[in-house]
C-alpha cells in the first residue's frame, strides 16, 4: 500500500493489517525473502559464501566469571543492569514531576543471600 492509498482510504482495519503483514516476501512483487534462498534464513548462506560461520554463536565475555575467574576473587559482586522501572528508563523523565512521584529515589535490588552475607541494610 502506498501513502496515497492510505490517505485516500483514511484507515486500515486490524484484519487488513494482518493480511498485509504476513504475505510471502513482505515486499510487493518479491518472490520470497531477499536472501539467496528466498527463505527466512537462520543459517546464513551469504556469510558461508564469504567464508564466515553461517550460524549465530555465543562468545564468552573476556571479563566474565568463567573466562577470568581470578577477577571474582578481587571483585566479589557482579552488577547486572537488566530490569528497569518504566518511570526512570535510561534516565529519561527524571525531571517530570509525576514520574518522580512514582520512583522518587534510585532503586537497587540485591539478592537476600548477598544482603545477609555482607550485612547490608536499607541505609547501605
Amino acid at each position: 500500500m502506498t501513502f496515497e492509498d492510505l490517505r485516500r482510504l483514511g484507515y486500515l482495519t486490524s484484519a487488513e493489517i494482518v493480511e498485509r503483514r504476513y504475505k510471502k516476501g513482505m515486499l510487493k512483487g518479491a518472490p520470497g525473502f531477499r536472501t539467496p534462498t528466498g527463505k527466512c534464513e537462520l543459517y546464513l548462506t551469504l556469510l558461508e559464501r564469504y567464508g564466515y560461520d553461517p550460524l549465530p554463536g555465543y562468545v564468552e565475555l573476556f571479563e566474565s566469571s568463567y573466562s577470568a575467574p581470578e577477577l571474582t576473587k578481587k571483585y566479589l559482586l557482579i552488577l547486572i543492569m537488566g530490569a528497569r522501572h518504566i518511570a526512570s528508563y535510561q534516565s529519561v523523565g527524571h525531571n517530570i514531576p509525576y514520574l518522580r512521584e512514582l520512583l522518587p529515589y534510585p532503586l537497587l535490588e540485591i539478592r537476600s543471600g548477598t544482603v545477609a552475607k555482607y550485612g547490608i541494610d536499607e541505609r547501605g
